[in-house]
């Protein structure tokens, strides 16, 4: 159908003020036509109907030449992959006036797909936040449904394409959140923005965003301090805007930021699509990464319980897995204090060792770095280049495997380094979690050894590796004697040094207990002078109190260091001016031991051994003296780690309780309920165990008494009244003195 137009222009038109929607299928065909279409080209929701939108809609270009068709450009876009497009078209309404409108289209996730239409007269003004949300829902809607990789890279395209922006990148929280990696950068300045793959909180926009929890911009990037990315101060990039990614716990796992050349840039609007659209990615990157976790954890315990107990062969595994995953030629496992454990690949790889690179990474003068090299690779003399992904625990660094590619492979994705660090630290947690157990099955049963330079046992390995990383536990022979400094975090704090409680009156400046307190919150992660500051003068000039911070560091390390020798601090660490607590000094920290034993007791009930699990929970019950830091109430620093804590305490009291309902101990069951109940009241579900437990032990007045209990703190606390199934429970327990059968509640 050709435009009636003298000299190939459209007469004017008397536009509606109205748009229309409609939606169509697979295969193009209408299933949708909304009365707002109806209206505006004067055709039928029946007439449209299961005919292709291009036959219904029949857009024309100005010149009156055919746009839509079969193979309609707004369409083609969308097949290649952008969520959303748009195309200005002419069409003939029924009463036969030509109509320029725009058309929109918004690709709709699999299943069912199609796609979702909006016409809109041209000169009708659309709502900027009306066309941002609906563009980024559409993307949003392909996220889930795609690789992690293919996510972010869509989601920086669309952003790079909607704001004008030239640049992009994306970043992954590291295990243990001590630092943040690089995973995709999409548009200009590829060198400036990949110059550097590893921040520390604070450090570089990544690293700024990790430590804030918020979102950050600035108009004037090249003078920002913290910017350490030489290339990027000189590439005349201006603006910057990064928003952190939030996962489904609530937890930081990632951040997202675009640059601009120009200094003039809607703020407003580029946070409003980065926080749209960091929902869902973040969501992504969350589950990807849980996903790794939990299928490393998976295979490498049946690796090392397949038959006779063998860690040597699940360390194996781990490094041929990470070989295929990462599409290496071949690759080498070490170990913190043991050098090599393991080779896998093709000749080329092998004779190409990785020895003199791992020697920087590891320096025997420091065997466990506080800070890991910026950049993943180092090339060798065969032209080829090696590849490192540390092997992480929640004490530090453990290991590294090392990836070989030769001179004519090429790196996969940056994002897929990020997602084996995880990989391998689940691995490494799993190790760290077994190790006791099989130290002790390994005692007298010829348990396979080590391979190294030398034929290492696998106490040799595990127990030289492990007393770097576990600590004062009593389990593994170090014991609480042998820990020189023993703080404690959980309930009041305490500091014994050399078997002296460290009383106030002995501290002059009570601002270095804070510090100490301070550096522990942030377990070993260096953190920069002037945060610190900060956090012990808010709101005070850090040049002006940094002379004092100094004399509260000295204080400090007078209070607990041994001694200086040559530079080096046992506790109280820094490089230049950043500082930590050295987690792997062989102090005794309860909270750090709490969690190892919560940890070791959920390894355990994952392996069947309920009685090696309640040994933990037991154990790990008892350090929790109270909450964490609670001389520091008002304390943002230890806010989170305190709720962490709280709700591990919870869950290892409820697993205990659990456990011994399963063999009618109820007293026991009830005791730790109770104590549950005490650190989170407004847990339902704990009231409900409750109710249970004091029917079936015969305290059924007692159990009526705990549902009225809990439908107060519901009602005073959060506005609600106890769920369907907590009141059918309270029915049965008015109706019945004892639960039919005397069964523990499942």
């Amino acid at each position: 159908m050709g435009a009636e137009a003298s000299g190939g222009r459209v007469p004017a038109e008397s536009s509606r003020g109205t748009e229309g929607w409609f939606a169509i299928d697979r295969n193009n065909r209408v299933v949708e036509w909304d009365e707002g279409a109806e209206s505006l080209l004067g055709i039928s929701r029946a007439e449209a109907l299961g005919q292709e939108c291009y036959r219904v809609v029949s857009g024309l270009d100005e010149l009156g030449r055919p746009v839509c068709g079969p193979n309609c450009p707004v369409h083609r876009a969308l097949r290649l992959g952008l969520p959303a497009t748009s195309s200005p078209l002419v069409v003939r309404a029924r009463d036969g006036r030509l109509i320029r409108i725009t058309c929109q289209l918004f690709a709709l996730p699999d299943p069912p797909g199609g796609t979702l239409g909006r016409l809109r007269p041209a000169i009708l003004r659309s709502s900027e936040v009306v066309d941002d949300l609906a563009v980024t829902s559409a993307l949003s809607g392909q996220v889930p449904a795609t690789s992690l990789q293919r996510s972010v890279d869509q989601v920086l395209n669309f952003l790079l394409r909607v704001t004008g922006a030239e640049a992009g990148e994306v970043w992954v929280v590291e295990p243990g959140g001590r630092s943040i990696v690089f995973v995709s950068h999409q548009g200009q300045f590829h060198p400036a923005f990949t110059q550097m793959t590893r921040f520390a909180p604070g450090e570089g926009f990544p690293g700024v965003t990790l430590l804030a929890k918020q979102p950050i911009c600035t108009d004037r990037l090249p003078e920002q301090p913290y910017v350490l990315r030489s290339r990027l101060r000189r590439s005349g990039l201006q603006s910057y805007v990064s928003v952190p990614l939030i996962g489904a716990s609530g937890k930081m796992v990632g951040t997202i930021g675009i640059s601009f050349l120009e200094r003039e840039v809607n703020f407003g609007r580029v946070l409003r699509l980065l926080g749209w659209v960091s929902t869902s990615l973040g969501l992504k990157v969350d589950a990807t990464l849980a996903e790794f976790r939990e299928s490393a954890r998976g295979q490498f315990t049946r690796m090392v319980f397949e038959g006779e107990p063998d860690l040597r062969r699940a360390l194996e595994w781990l490094l041929v897995e990470m070989v295929r995953l990462a599409g290496a030629d071949g690759g080498e496992l070490y170990l913190v204090g043991e050098g090599l454990i393991a080779r896998y690949g093709q000749p080329e790889a092998l004779a190409a060792s990785s020895e003199p690179v791992v020697k920087g990474l590891l320096a025997p003068a420091l065997p466990v770095p506080a800070g890991l090299p910026r950049s993943w690779h180092a090339r060798v003399s065969t032209g080829g280049a090696w590849c490192w992904i540390p092997l992480l625990a929640e004490h530090g660094l453990m290991g590294l495997v090392m990836l070989y590619y030769g001179a004519r492979k090429q790196f996969p994705p940056e994002g897929m380094f990020g997602a084996l660090e995880h990989f391998g630290a689940a691995v490494t947690e799993s190790l760290c979690l077994l190790k006791p157990w099989l130290m002790r099955r390994g005692s007298g049963s010829g348990v396979a050894r080590l391979p190294g330079r030398s034929p290492v046992s696998l106490e040799g390995a595990a127990g030289a590796l492990m007393a770097r990383t576990v600590g004062a536990n009593p389990d593994v022979g170090n014991g609480r004697a042998a820990a020189r400094v023993e703080i404690r975090c959980l309930g009041p704090f305490e500091l014994v040094v050399d078997g002296k409680l460290i009383t106030p009156a002995k501290v002059s400046r009570k601002k270095a207990i804070t510090l100490l307190k301070v550096l522990l919150a942030h377990h070993g992660r260096p953190q920069p002078k002037e945060t610190l500051i900060d956090l012990l003068w808010p709101g005070a000039d850090a040049e002006t109190k940094a002379s004092q911070f100094h004399v509260l560091v000295h204080e400090l390390r007078t209070l607990i260091e041994p001694g200086e020798r040559d530079h080096r601090w046992t506790y109280i660490c820094n490089e230049g001016d950043r500082y930590y607590f050295n987690m792997q000094s062989g102090a005794f920290i309860d909270a750090q031991e709490f969690s190892r034993l919560c940890e070791q007791g959920r390894w355990a009930e994952a392996r069947g051994d309920r009685e090696e699990a309640m040994k933990a929970y037991e154990q790990a019950v008892e350090l929790y003296r109270g909450d964490y830091f609670e001389d520091e109430p008002y304390a943002d620093w230890c806010w989170h780690e305190r709720e962490r804590l709280r709700e591990m305490c919870v869950e290892a009291l409820t697993r205990l309780a659990d456990m011994w309902a399963q063999g009618d101990n109820w007293d026991e069951a009830i005791r730790y309920l109770r104590r549950a109940l005490d650190l989170n009241p407004v847990r339902e579900d704990l009231h409900s165990k409750l109710m249970y437990a004091l029917w079936a032990s015969g305290r059924r007045a007692e159990a009526v008494r705990q549902y009225q209990t809990c439908a107060r703190i519901l009602s005073e606390k959060l506005g609600l009244t106890p769920l369907p199934e907590t009141q059918e429970l309270f029915q049965k327990i008015q109706a019945s003195p004892y639960p039919n059968g005397f069964d523990s509640q499942t």
